[in-house]
């Protein structure tokens, strides 16, 4: 199962509270299940702009509702629910413009669940290596960040 998480910056957002690109939260009229016993990754990370001042650092895709799944964070030596690191400059090498990453390896991490979840929404933060979120995704008019997660049954060894 994949999913498309997606945060836009309009005109309007202000009014709808939409405040960073690099924190969005996308609702779901019909909750999604994911069944007991999955894991996550993500497959893709997109984002419209860049504006040069995260240079030579990786950014951190941190799920925020997922309570039974947890990484660990080295640099600041707590728990934490990233899922996956992407570098933080374009496809052509440089620190502003659009980006798109696909992970070549993607990293499945165990949800933790035992049970089906009923995902009425997912919260996503964008984050540096300290869990701050952010400030290099453009947050203009028309900005936007997409993230794709892919969510497989756990695989037992």
């Amino acid at each position: 199962m994949s999913l498309i998480i997606a945060s836009a910056k309009q005109e309007y957002s202000d009014d709808i509270g939409i405040e960073n690109v690099a924190s969005f939260t996308n609702y779901f009229s019909n909750p999604i299940v994911i069944p007991a016993h999955s894991e996550i990754a993500v497959s893709t990370v997109n984002v419209s702009r860049l504006n040069g001042e995260g240079k030579g650092s990786s950014a951190f895709v941190r799920l925020n509702n997922f309570p039974t799944m947890s990484s660990f964070n080295g640099a600041t030596h707590q728990k934490t629910q990233i899922v996956c690191e992407f570098p933080r400059e374009t496809n052509n090498g440089g620190h502003s413009g659009p980006l798109h990453y696909e992970p070549p390896f993607p990293l499945y991490l165990d949800i933790g669940n035992v049970d089906d979840i009923h995902l009425s929404q997912i919260s996503v933060d964008i984050v540096d290596v300290n869990g701050v979120l952010v400030t290099d995704l453009d947050n203009g008019v028309g900005s936007n960040c997409v993230v794709i997660f892919h969510v497989r049954p756990k695989h037992h060894k």
